[in-house]
This record gives structure tokens, C-alpha cells and sequence, in this order.
């Protein structure tokens, strides 16, 4: 079935009215009770789809390939573990900055995801951001239940993220109207945001109740249908962007694994001229509120971004294995105490799975439950048998040598 912006194109006027007609009176059509109106045009039209093989495919291959994410996720240790994750949400923040041509560097991201991890006070930039994403993973937010909870994400999000002459300031949203502008070329308009406050705040009610209705219709298809109509809102001067790929995430978070709920803005950026086009094309009058072209362009951008997600995992799962064959076939640690192999196992995973490597004395106390002075002798011995190399001070920080692979 073509979508109905392209039959428009290859039909004549009464033809492609008639085929509107036939396709929002269709049986098994859905009518999401969600309505637009497109820029430059006097009508209201009612947002739907039609449930297609397409959408019914993608569906399943979203949901299979969470379940081989949690296989993989679930066999590695938990040091590898949860950097692999620390790593994913660095690259999540890194997509949704790029999208919107914020300028930002994946090592001041890191470390500012590494030192919140790690409680260690920070003003780093982008911090809130990755406290937001942080509690995301961690299941620490709740479902939205009206307009002043969008506020509130938006600023738990974005407070410290946004020029002052962008902050809203009407009531909750933005005061006045809001232009989007084509992001390449022309820097044309292509949408005008809803508009007054009043209407924005109904219609990011009306957004809420339909996502948070769980009915027989799947999770994926509200979260991409709400995801494409609060960039039809437009609610904010800036951040809209940012603040719908995060509460799209927060609500897959729901029925997946943090790693598919946090990997949808580095899909978006990976397709962005095709992610921008579902928003263009769906805003359009000649598409009369369809859906399907959306929800499906959506749908494959979260399932490409999982099947990154496998491969590095399958990757990562490689070369550790091969890392701790290694370990147990290395005479060193004939006759140590366990204690010590561990030590450098849980090094070893920081070495191979953190861009920014490094385990202090004071974290590997932690871990292992053992005083500082144990853990400095056990260093200390590594690093004079070249296995560990260190760098900084206060602290420092140790991480398998390179010669350890030669």
C-alpha cells in the first residue's frame, strides 16, 4: 500500500479523495482521537492508520531483538555490564545533541556520565542531561499525568541546557508562536507550532491520555505516534527535540531493556535526514493526518539501533572472552589469592568497555570489599610485572597495559 502523500502524486483530484474516503472509513482503520491542522491550511484532520503487515513485522523484530539484547546484556560481568550501559548513554546524549546541532564532545559527556556514576560532585556540563537519562535507566521516573509533568521533565532535562531568551515563559509552555525551519538549505518554514498556550496545554493532555491508554494497541505504536505529535505541538522555543526522544524512551523503558530505551536518539541521528522527512511529510496537507509512514519510519529506526546495539555487544562478549582466556592461562597468578585474578578481571572489563578506562583504589575497595592498603599491595605488584599501567593523580587510575596484549 503507498502512502497517502505519495498517491497523491500519481492520482487526480476526485481519484485521491476518494481514496482518503476509502481509507479512514476502512474496517480495520485506527483513529488515534488526535487531531491537526497543517501550516497554510483552513481544515482539521484526524491522525490514523491503517495496521499493516509492515508494522505488525517490525513490531516482532523489535521485540525479538530486545530479548537477545537481555541474553546478551545478562552473561556479561557486572563491571562490563554496567559500563556497557554508562557508554550507550553517553552516545544517546552525544545523537540527541548532534540532532539539533547542539555542539557537544563524547569525552565531556563521558566523563560527566562517569563522575555522576560514580556520586563524585559535579558542574560538568551537560550534567543534567545525564542525571535525567541516569534515572531513566534506572527506573526512577514515573508516567506522565498531565501538561505540568512535561514541564517538569523538561527541566529535569534541560535546565541547565537552554539560553535564557529560549526558556519558556508562559504559564507552563512557550508565550508566544514558534517557527521550525527547514535544518539544511533554505531555512525555510515548514511548521508553525500549535498556538496559544492554552491550546498547546489541551493538546499536550489529549497526547498523555492517549499514551498512557493501554489498550490492546501496542506500546511501540503510542510511543511513535505521541513521539511524532508533540514535534507537531511544538511546545517549547528550544529542546522539543530532546525532550521527546527522552519521554519516548522513558515509556519504552516500560516493556524493554534500558539499552533499546536509550538507543533511540543515535538512531535518529544515524537516519536523521530520513527521521526529519516522517515529521515533514506527516505534517503535510496532502497526507491528511496518515500515520503509517511515520509509525514504520520510526519502528525501523528503533530496530536498526538495536541491531547496533547487538553487534557491539557480540563484539565486546568477543574480545573479553578472549581477554580472560588470557587471564587463566597466564602463570602469574599461579598460587595468588583469588582475590587477585578478580582484581584484575574487573580491570580488565573497565580497560575493554569504558572509553574513558580507569578504576581508582577507592573504586576497587569498593567492589571487592577490601581495605585500600590490600587493594594498593595487589596494584602494586601488577604494575611492577607490567600488567597495569596508571595515570593522573588524586586519584589515580589503573588500567590493563598494553603489553599485557602484545
Amino acid at each position: 500500500m503507498d502512502h497517502l502523500y505519495k498517491v497523491f502524486r500519481k492520482l487526480d483530484g476526485a481519484n485521491y479523495e476518494k481514496e482518503y474516503v476509502n481509507r479512514i472509513q476502512f474496517p480495520t482503520t485506527v483513529n488515534v482521537n488526535l487531531k491537526i491542522k497543517p501550516m497554510n491550511n483552513n481544515n482539521q484532520y484526524e491522525l490514523y492508520y491503517l495496521p499493516s503487515k509492515k508494522i505488525h513485522t517490525l513490531i516482532a523484530n523489535i521485540y525479538q531483538n530486545d530479548n537477545e539484547i537481555k541474553s546478551y546484556i545478562e552473561k556479561l560481568p557486572e563491571v562490563a555490564k554496567q559500563k556497557f550501559i554508562l557508554e550507550t548513554i553517553a552516545d544517546e546524549l552525544l545523537n540527541t545533541n548532534e540532532i539539533e546541532g547542539v555542539r557537544s564532545t563524547r569525552e565531556e559527556i563521558v566523563r560527566s556520565v562517569k563522575n555522576i556514576a560514580s556520586q563524585t560532585p559535579t558542574k560538568d556540563r551537560f550534567s543534567s542531561m545525564v542525571h535525567s537519562y541516569m534515572k531513566l535507566s534506572y527506573d526512577e521516573l514515573t508516567k506522565l499525568k498531565d501538561a505540568p509533568d512535561v514541564r517538569k521533565i523538561y527541566d529535569l532535562l534541560l535546565e541547565e541546557e537552554i539560553n535564557n531568551e529560549d526558556l519558556p515563559d508562559g504559564e507552563i509552555f512557550r508565550a508566544e508562536n514558534c517557527e521550525v525551519l527547514r535544518k539544511s538549505g533554505t531555512q525555510k518554514v515548514i511548521h508553525k507550532g500549535v498556538f496559544p498556550e492554552s491550546k498547546i496545554i489541551e493538546k499536550i493532555n489529549e497526547l498523555i491520555v492517549y499514551l498512557n491508554n493501554e489498550t490492546d494497541e501496542s506500546l511501540l505504536i503510542r510511543v511513535a505516534i505521541t513521539h511524532y505529535y508533540f514535534g507537531y505541538i511544538h511546545p517549547f522555543y528550544d529542546g522539543n527535540g530532546r525532550c521527546s526522544r527522552f519521554i519516548s524512551s522513558m515509556y519504552l523503558k516500560e516493556e524493554f531493556s534500558s539499552l533499546t530505551a536509550v538507543s533511540l536518539s543515535k538512531g535518529c541521528n544515524a537516519q536523521k535526514n530520513k527521521y526529519l522527512e516522517a515529521f515533514d511529510v506527516t505534517n503535510k496537507v496532502i497526507n491528511r493526518g496518515e500515520l503509517n509512514f511515520f509509525i514504520e519510519t520510526f519502528l525501523e529506526i528503533l530496530k536498526e539501533s538495536q541491531e547496533d546495539v547487538i553487534a557491539q555487544l557480540k563484539e565486546k562478549e568477543y574480545i573479553l572472552d578472549n581477554f580472560y582466556e588470557l587471564l587463566i592461562n597466564d602463570k602469574y597468578f599461579d598460587g595468588k589469592q583469588k582475590y587477585v585474578l578478580d582484581i584484575f578481571f574487573v580491570l580488565g572489563q573497565d580497560t575493554l568497555f569504558s572509553s574513558e578506562k580507569g578504576l581508582s583504589v577507592s573504586d576497587l575497595s569498593k567492589i571487592f570489599k577490601l581495605s585500600e592498603q590490600t587493594i594498593r599491595k595487589v596494584l602494586k605488584d601488577l604494575e611492577a610485572h607490567d600488567k597495569i599501567d596508571d595515570y593522573g593523580k588524586k586519584p589515580k587510575l589503573y588500567f590493563i597495559s598494553d603489553k599485557y596484549f602484545e
